[in-house]
């Protein structure tokens, strides 16, 4: 069987069929046909975390990829990559696009890519998703680039199985520009009704737009060629979208991801609320291909939520931040009905991990409060699912706090997770802003973790 891994930047569930979208159909399409997740969630709230956590099938913390690649950081062991190991089960593995697991000279290679599709180098190197210093505006063309390279792919004939990882630039800053910005639409509830956020969010669906219409190229292409009856569709995002509140945070709006599988032939459950992380997805890969298990992983897989067979597959997961642009260590246990969330700093706003834009001016000017947390956060997610009421301090959630902290420590411990043992420090080389950068567009350095 083969198996397509479709990627996008900073789309949290903002996508069809989670959030209406104006386009071509082509997301809701995939919907109609696979399974859809309600209650996915990301190991982590930043990028290369979250990758190196799915594509592993081990927790963030131990990939060692607990920042950005590009800033330093790499796995500590990159033979767990699901590439190396399919590529050692006698798959092709093709890389069309951006992957964020590892940077630098022979990356994909590093990583077990057989195969690295041509993409116009003269939009690779305008696209360049080092620290957001890079204007976006060929995105569109790179994306559709990026996905006629897929489609070229499946439509070249082979032999023997293969693994092509789809990865698109959008949806993440900076946006395309709406054409007209008195057509700017409102944004979700979850944010104040602003002019500049208007235009802010207006860009954002542009931005989701042009994922849509580059997922239609790659499926048709698959169609095209005959190999969709004996492949595997995976489609996701790596975290939530890049609005305060969301990437970089460990609130559902930063983790909570779409996760769509289609495996040939009809599925039985379409619609699976189950909770589930991201590595539960490798897995879940390894069962539909007849891919050993490799001793590693740390999540289960979702077949058999699937195929009807089980209702849950977990009664909590975890997710975890160390690094983003700056040091800002955070670790989180969600259930179905709560979530705590540990800080292990001051709890001071780091503004340089709140991608820049009108919204995080917004909030900047109108409400600053909005940055700072306490050190210790408690939700009950079915009375107030936009976690706006902190419960750590009542006395009537004392058990409950107690009884998350204790299983959320228990899995630190469990998975030798290096906060444990006090302020995680830079590797060798790697950089980082302080932690009272106003963005992470300020310079970078080998700075002291506090």
């Amino acid at each position: 069987m083969n198996l397509i891994y479709l990627h996008t930047h900073d789309s949290g569930r903002f996508l069809p069929p989670y959030f209406p979208l104006p386009g071509e159909g082509n997301l809701l399409r995939l919907a109609a046909e696979s399974a859809v997740f309600g209650s996915a969630f990301s190991a982590a709230p930043t990028c290369c975390a979250s990758r190196s956590a799915l594509l592993t099938g081990t927790w963030a913390h131990q990939t060692g990829m607990l920042g950005l690649a590009h800033r330093g950081f790499s796995l500590l062991y990159p033979e767990r990559h699901l590439a190396r190991v399919l590529a050692g089960c006698g798959y092709e593995t093709a890389l069309a696009g951006i992957q964020h697991e590892a940077h630098g000279p022979g990356a994909a290679q590093q990583l077990g890519y057989t195969t690295t599709l041509e993409i116009d180098p003269e939009l690779a190197a305008r696209i360049d998703i080092g620290d957001g210093r890079t204007a976006r505006d060929h995105s569109e063309a790179w994306d559709l680039a990026v996905a006629d390279a897929a489609a070229r792919f499946l439509m070249t004939p082979r032999d023997g199985p293969f693994f092509l990882s789809c990865g698109f630039f959008n949806t993440h800053r900076d946006f395309p520009p709406p054409p007209d910005l008195s057509e700017s639409e409102k944004a979700p509830g979850i944010f104040p009704d602003d002019a500049g956020i208007r235009n802010d969010w207006s860009g954002y669906l542009r931005s989701a737009a042009i994922v849509d219409r580059a997922v239609g190229r790659v499926l048709a292409a698959l169609r095209n060629s005959g190999l969709e009856r004996n492949t595997l569709v995976v489609f996701t995002t790596d975290h939530g979208i890049a609005f305060p509140r969301c990437k970089a945070t460990l609130y559902d709006h930063g983790i909570g991801v779409a996760l769509m599988i289609r495996p040939p032939g009809k599925v039985r459950r379409s619609r699976i609320d189950a909770l589930v992380s991201q590595v539960d997805l490798y897995p879940t890969l390894c069962d539909y291909l007849s891919v050993p298990f490799p001793k590693w992983l740390e999540g289960h897989s979702l077949r058999p939520l699937i195929d009807g067979k089980i209702d849950e597959v977990r009664e909590d997961l975890f997710a975890e931040s160390t690094y983003h642009a700056a040091y800002e260590p955070v670790r989180c246990i969600r259930t179905r009905e709560y979530k705590y969330i540990r800080r292990f700093d001051d709890g001071s706003p780091v503004l340089a991990n709140v991608d820049d834009g009108p919204t995080k001016n917004f909030y900047l000017r109108e409400r600053p409060g909005e940055f700072s947390s306490p050190r210790e956060m408690l939700f009950e997610l079915t009375s107030d699912p936009g976690e706006q009421r902190n419960l750590a301090d009542q006395p009537e959630y004392e058990a409950v706090k107690a009884k998350l902290a204790q299983r959320l420590r228990h899995w630190m411990k469990s998975t030798k997770d290096p906060l444990l043992n006090g302020d995680v420090p830079l590797p060798a080389g790697a950089v980082e802003n302080l932690r009272d950068s106003l963005s992470a567009t300020e310079p970078v350095g080998p700075a002291v973790a506090v």
